[in-house]
């Protein structure tokens, strides 16, 4: 009886270890299983070198010609043809040309911001934006900026200074935006704006330029990239 009950004891430890070695052994392919699914599905967190090698296989597409397809005073438009890296041919990819652009984030010595309010035909609407305008030919775009804040508002800082550079449209167009930081902006002369051009002029405070960027009042995308980034310079300057 005694040795009945021992085997019993036994044999039911031994069990007990196999279903442990088991639950470890299922337990380990689950980790390898979640492992390897977790890096396939989200290869963006592995690591930076890998990151920058997958960056650098990208190749670009190879032009095989480009000639303009339509132009005034405003537009330049090319047709290209171009091989893509895997020996596809587009006969009819369009690209603007396009000088570069310039934003102005300018603030006043009373931390007002100077915005602009002018029709945008396009939208069929009136838009409140910064100041901007596109770089003319020979011009720096230091130089560009100041231009474009005086003749649109009629304000001049006493610093300017570039914050960033945004791409413009990059699927249709090769030009770049250049934002602007200007401080201790005043009012110095009259707007010189172009003939087509009709601008109201009009300073918010800070607190409420931030508040016009988040609820919509200034939804031209490029306005709002530059209005954060303007912010974001001045809160860690």
């Amino acid at each position: 009886m005694i040795v009945e009950n021992r085997s019993r004891s036994g044999s039911r430890l031994r069990l007990r270890l196999r279903l442990r070695d088991r639950s470890r052994d299922r337990d380990r392919d689950r980790g390898r299983r979640e492992s390897f699914t977790f890096t396939s599905m989200f290869p963006s967190i592995l690591t930076s070198t890998v990151s920058k090698e997958i960056r650098m296989g990208l190749k670009k597409w190879q032009i095989l010609s480009s000639e303009a397809a339509f132009q005034n005073r405003w537009w330049l438009i090319h047709q290209e043809r171009c091989q893509l890296p895997d020996g596809q041919i587009i006969n009819d990819y369009f690209v603007r040309i396009a000088r570069p652009i310039v934003m102005i984030v300018a603030l006043t010595s009373e931390q007002e911001v100077v915005l602009v309010r002018q029709y945008r035909h396009g939208i069929r609407n009136v838009l409140t934006e910064l100041p901007a305008g596109s770089v003319e030919e020979g011009e720096d775009v230091l130089s560009a900026a100041r231009r474009e804040l005086q003749e649109e508002t009629g304000f001049e800082a006493e610093k300017v200074i570039e914050v960033a550079q945004l791409v413009n449209d990059p699927t249709g167009s090769n030009n770049y935006k250049h934002v602007f930081l200007a401080l201790n902006a005043k009012p110095s002369s009259h707007q010189t704006p172009d003939p087509t051009e009709e601008i109201e002029v009009l300073t918010v405070p800070l607190p409420r330029f931030r508040e016009m960027l988040r609820n919509g009042e200034i939804c031209c995308s490029g306005c709002i990239a530059a209005g954060f980034i303007g912010l974001a310079h001045l809160e860690h300057s």
